[in-house]
């Protein structure tokens, strides 16, 4: 079900977003051995300058209450 959201939230993205803008989707992070610290769910970046404008992170979360506070310092 995650996959199906971040897919949607990346068409949505491409779509609305004016030209020179990128739009990548499971951008994984890795640290000088290889190993992979992060995943970004949608990365938007200014094609030009190559700069993160923005992450989104797309959560399946169910509704009762809200995000740990410690989840979301981790993001």
């Amino acid at each position: 079900m995650r996959r199906q959201l971040e897919g949607l939230v990346a068409f949505v993205e491409r779509v609305l977003l004016p030209q020179g803008f990128e739009v990548r989707t499971n951008e994984r992070v890795f640290n000088e051995d290889g190993i992979q610290i992060a995943e970004f769910d949608i990365d938007v970046q200014e094609s030009r300058l190559d700069r993160i404008a923005w992450l989104i992170e797309c959560r399946d979360r169910p509704a009762d209450g809200p995000a740990p506070s410690s989840w979301i310092d981790n993001l």
